[in-house]
């Protein structure tokens, strides 16, 4: 997190939660490759899609590669059976049967 959050240190070290910061133009390169990839998917389907110029929904739509990403646990991550959105809403995805 950035600075900004440095007042609630003292709340997380009572859930025992370490928070790491970062200062002013430090780069987490953590975070920023998961910024490009958001950024590579949204580019990947706005130009799979057959429109010369998208209307502002739905381009405001496009969060949807984020909350897609967020729904499948990584390779990396912090667990290998939960997912980001599970493990942060308590939410499952779950399949659905037709």
């Amino acid at each position: 997190m950035d600075g900004q959050f440095d007042m609630l240190r003292a709340d997380l070290a009572d859930m025992q939660i370490t928070l790491n910061t970062a200062s002013n133009n430090e780069h987490v390169l953590e975070v920023e490759r998961h910024i490009w990839t958001v950024k590579e998917h949204a580019c990947a389907i706005y130009n799979t899609l057959p429109f010369p110029q998208l209307p502002t929904n739905m381009i405001i739509e496009l969060h949807y590669c984020t909350f897609w990403l967020n729904s499948f646990p990584t390779a990396n991550g912090v667990s290998n059976a939960l997912s980001p959105c599970t493990i942060v809403t308590g939410h499952h995805m779950e399949p659905t049967v037709s």
